[in-house]
């Protein structure tokens, strides 16, 4: 068992450090003020473009990211639901609890969860992460952090032995500022056998005049010649356009024998409100810059000043949750609407319509029985409602079946 979650240990540790790269952010896409991502499809290079990862985005009526979906393009030619994240929030509208899915052969698993606190200031406090192991939760690490004026100074992270009941160093991250409180480095120590905590890696960040983020720098503690010192790594431009919007990312690696090297670049298609409708990945290599990937994204506007489209009210209502015999869904539209309400298996199926053609304005109330379109009954198990309407970003509703 201990090795078992050294390695889960480990598994998360590497997802930590991936996120540092410049890959576009799908947890929390950088939308622009009175935007919202609703849908990102993923493009792999492969003689021609060929799909391969599709994620949808849920929110509540506070507009705050509650459900994530991710589906996979199948050999069959259909995007089959792979994982979820669910976001729970508490009544300060704070993340409280984030629980990671994954879908195997139908069966919904929760295989990873973030719990956090927050101190009196509001400020994220602790966070504890737990893997999913023979149905139960086993605690893994805890990261504490500290703040200056408001500022996050540190994280510290411990590890969990649930053997020996004692928690050990793992990590340490420091956050250093300047005048403007802009971030200028991070620090990160992390434990070396019989040694502790140890430098491991660092960030620098520089800034352009208008405060914009201009270069991140990343270097690693090296034994150089007969001593240790800091050796450059790998560094990302930033390049904006005259609207302030990004518009690239290069990304460059070092090495002793040719210096700096151009090795992937991100190029940004932004749509006239500056969201990023068009990401595209390019990787250098001696017949110069090849495809890898690239993202369509989808954008739904929150505006009140935008109501050409008729929105509906971002959370569907289903009671009760779970059911057993039948469940009641509501729902509101501002106008009259063509819009679809359906209901999903976890491999992406649709297994009943519940509405379709136009419905009326104002509220709307469904009653599903738990049977599918042939009127047979469903087993037990997590549905999807999912009501669709032409223009608008998709609502997205788990059920549950006992």
């Amino acid at each position: 068992m201990k090795n078992l979650v050294f390695a889960l240990i480990l598994i998360l540790a590497c997802g930590v450090l991936a996120a540092q790269a410049p890959e576009p952010d799908s947890q929390f896409p950088a939308a622009r003020r009175d935007w919202l991502l609703s849908q990102s499809t993923r493009y792999h290079y492969n003689n021609g473009w060929q799909p391969y990862t599709l994620e949808n985005y849920g929110y509540n009526t506070q507009g705050q990211l509650d459900l994530l979906s991710r589906h996979l393009f199948s050999v069959e030619a259909t995007w089959d639901l792979s994982s979820a994240r669910d976001y729970v929030y508490n009544t300060a509208g704070q993340i409280y609890e984030t629980v990671y899915y994954f879908i195997n052969d139908g069966v919904w698993s929760a295989w990873h969860r973030e719990s956090n606190t927050y101190d009196t200031a509001g400020n994220l406090d602790q966070v504890f992460y737990y893997q999913g192991y023979e149905g139960e939760w086993a605690l893994l690490l805890q990261q504490v952090n500290s703040y200056e004026q408001g500022l996050l100074a540190n994280e510290h992270i411990y590890s969990y032995d649930s053997l020996e009941g004692a928690f050990s160093d793992y990590e340490d991250k420091t956050y250093i500022y300047n005048a403007e409180c802009q971030l200028l480095e991070k620090l990160v120590l992390t434990v070396v056998e019989q040694q502790g905590l140890t430098q491991s890696m660092r960030c620098l960040y520089s800034y352009n005049p208008d405060g914009s983020l201009a270069q991140t720098l990343y270097q690693f503690w090296s034994w150089i010649g007969d001593h240790y010192a800091w050796r450059d790594s790998r560094r990302d431009i930033n390049t904006f356009d005259t609207h302030g919007f990004l518009t690239e990312v290069l990304e460059q690696n070092y090495s002793d024998t040719i210096g700096w090297n151009d090795t992937t670049r991100y190029t940004y298609t932004n749509d006239w409100f500056g969201n990023a409708v068009q990401v595209d990945k390019q990787l250098n290599s001696m017949d110069g810059w090849q495809d890898w990937d690239h993202w369509i994204n989808v954008y739904a506007s929150t505006s009140v000043e935008d109501d050409q489209i008729p929105a509906p009210n971002t959370q569907i209502s289903c009671r009760p949750n779970p059911f057993s015999a039948s469940t009641e869904i509501s729902f509101q539209l501002k106008e009259a609407a063509l819009a679809e309400l359906a209901v999903y298996n976890l491999k992406g199926q649709k297994v009943m319509t519940l509405a379709g053609g136009t419905l009326s304005a104002g509220a709307q109330t469904y009653i599903w029985n738990g049977k599918d379109a042939a009127d047979r009954d469903l087993p037990a198990g997590i549905y999807l409602l999912r009501l669709s309407i032409p223009g608008q970003n998709p609502v997205v509703k788990r059920i549950t079946r006992y």
